[in-house]
């Protein structure tokens, strides 16, 4: 087991961090960047070079790097929960991250963050409560993946500001610029399923014809119970391991990525948080079916046509197969309380996809309608007078 997790630049030991921009390990410090792997290859150099001088313990020289190349780290295949059972990871060392990680908890709302050492961590993400250090933990359960930040913070804070722009009646608070500051990168954990799905349905369907005669006008209708039969594959179906944040807003910042994805190395969480996931596998599977299940319902009733009318039956769908990963995913989230309610702004840090209810100030609104109501007014009354 390393020490806590503080990766240090090759070339002058000051810490780095992963650069969204770039893509690369940077340095703050002396500038020197890296490629992510050639990071990985400079840290087992130098830890091989500790042993060879007599420093076997990590600690003097390259106490918490990152320990090699993505490659061998871990299975890169991913792991059958077999017949819906819950998610677990086997005991042997390549299932867990080899290293520590500075432990914060939010006494509001129970949050526990992970981060390194070189991480500033003072407010809850989800809450904007006060977060203390509680410690530091390890064996955290290796994700089968991770999709890295590629929109850097100020991207995120141009997106925000441009986000707000023109509206008049979003309260002073949302628009102060250190309040946009505290915009916050986390790694959100998620379960991703690969799904087969195959049944059948039976929709009733209509077919309405009209006709008349001499005397009358008729109408006519003909009932039709139609059998369909289909099956589909479903590649990465997400859903996310945090019970503090909306399902419904992490389901909006859909779709990440997933060609951009790669096997998870420390570094990557290097200058952001991550969250441990509190929800099980086993407690979003029916969500995950469910959804599998609906979209291949959809896709049967869609290859109906040629009727006037058509209304679902029954119908018997089964999972056939399925895999499931732990993965971790790139979120910029912004917290606010605002008239004791809380407004949260999501930004998928991937693709920049961002959404967020936005409150309206009721004084600046009550003050435009009463200015827009006297300009109306002596408008109509000039009118009036002419």
């Amino acid at each position: 087991m390393s020490g806590v997790l503080e990766h240090k630049c090759p070339a002058c030991g000051a810490s780095v961090v992963f650069d969204a921009k770039k893509q690369k390990v940077s340095c703050p410090y002396c500038g020197t960047e890296f490629e992510v792997e050639a990071f990985a290859d400079k840290s087992e150099e130098f830890k091989n070079d500790a042993v060879a001088y007599g420093k076997d313990n990590r600690k003097s020289l390259n106490a918490d790097i990152s320990q090699g190349s993505a490659e061998g780290m871990f299975d890169n295949g991913s792991r059958d929960e077999g017949a819906f059972g819950e998610y677990t990871a086997e005991a042997d060392g390549d299932k867990y991250i080899d290293e520590e990680f500075d432990l914060y908890t939010c006494n509001s709302c129970a949050a526990e963050l992970l981060c390194d050492e070189n991480t500033v961590a003072t407010k809850c993400p989800y809450c904007d409560s006060e977060i203390v250090f509680t410690g530091r933990v390890s064996n955290q359960l290796k994700p089968d993946f991770i999709i890295p930040f590629k929109i850097d913070k100020k991207a995120a804070k141009k997106a925000l500001v441009e986000h707000y722009k023109n509206k008049i009646l979003l309260p002073k608070v949302f628009k102060d610029e250190n309040h946009i500051d505290e915009i916050k990168g986390i790694y959100v954990p998620y379960w991703v399923y690969d799904y087969c799905v195959q049944g059948s349905a039976v929709f009733n369907a209509e077919i309405v014809s009209y006709y008349s005669d001499s005397e009358y006008d008729y109408i006519k209708t003909d009932f039709y119970d139609i059998l369909t039969e289909g099956r589909c594959v479903f590649d990465s179906i997400p859903a996310d391991g945090s019970s503090k944040l909306d399902d419904t807003l992490m389901e909006s910042i859909e779709p990440f990525n997933y060609d951009a994805k790669v096997d998870f190395q420390s570094i990557y969480l290097s200058g952001f948080l991550s969250d441990k996931y509190d929800v099980s596998s086993d407690e979003v599977e029916s969500t995950v079916k469910l959804r599998a299940e609906s979209s291949l319902l959809n896709e049967l009733r869609n290859s109906v046509v040629g009727y006037d009318s058509v209304s679902p039956k029954y119908h018997n769908i089964e999972v056939t197969d399925k895999n499931l990963k732990y993965a971790m995913m790139p979120v910029w989230i912004l917290n606010t309380t605002w008239n004791k309610n809380k407004y949260i702004f999501a930004m998928n840090g991937q693709t920049g996809k961002f959404v967020g209810d936005l409150p309206i100030d009721k004084k600046k609104l009550s003050i435009i309608s009463i200015i827009s109501f006297i300009i109306f007014f002596i408008i109509g009354a000039l009118i009036f007078l002419r």
